[in-house]
Formats: structure tokens, sequence, C-alpha cells
């Protein structure tokens, strides 16, 4: 399973252009450690701060996964403000 996407940004906010790298890379170990269900432990209003809802799409992937750990991450803050984040698993 390959997943990439937009992590944190803030579009439409007075936050626009600010990309939070270390809620980016906390979520990204959580896929790497394959600790998926603690994801459920982050609320909306936690991913609201820290970024975007567009967390919630991560949540599907975590949803497929479980537990399994992550063979594969990584990171890469752009100049269009947002933190894209790549992850597999393989299975």
């Amino acid at each position: 399973i390959l997943a990439t996407g937009g992590l944190s940004h803030f579009p439409g906010s007075p936050r626009i252009g600010d990309i939070d790298e270390a809620f980016d890379h906390k979520l990204l170990a959580v896929m790497r450690d394959g600790k998926g269900k603690s994801f459920v432990d982050y609320s909306v209003q936690d991913l609201l701060e820290a970024g975007d809802t567009e967390f919630l799409n991560w949540m599907v992937v975590i949803g497929a996964v479980g537990d399994a750990k992550a063979t594969y991450t990584a990171y890469m803050p752009d100049w269009v403000a947002t933190g894209w984040g790549f992850v597999s698993w393989r299975f």
C-alpha cells in the first residue's frame, strides 16, 4: 500500500504559508513505528491546529494497514507551504 499527500498546511487562514514540521514528523513516526491505532487519539481540533483536515485522509490508510509498520517513509516541506508525506507498507 502506498500513500502520498499533504500533511500540514493552513489554506485560507492567518497562518497561510506555515508548515508544522514537528507534527508532520510525529504522524509519520506513528506510521513508521506501526502505531497506527494511536492516530485516533488526535481530535479533529488537534489536526486543525496542526495543519488541516487533510490529515483525516491519512486515517483511511491507517484503517487499511492497522498497526503494520511502514517499510518506507519520507517527508518533504514544499515551497508551496505544504508538508508532503510519502509512506508505503509491504504485506
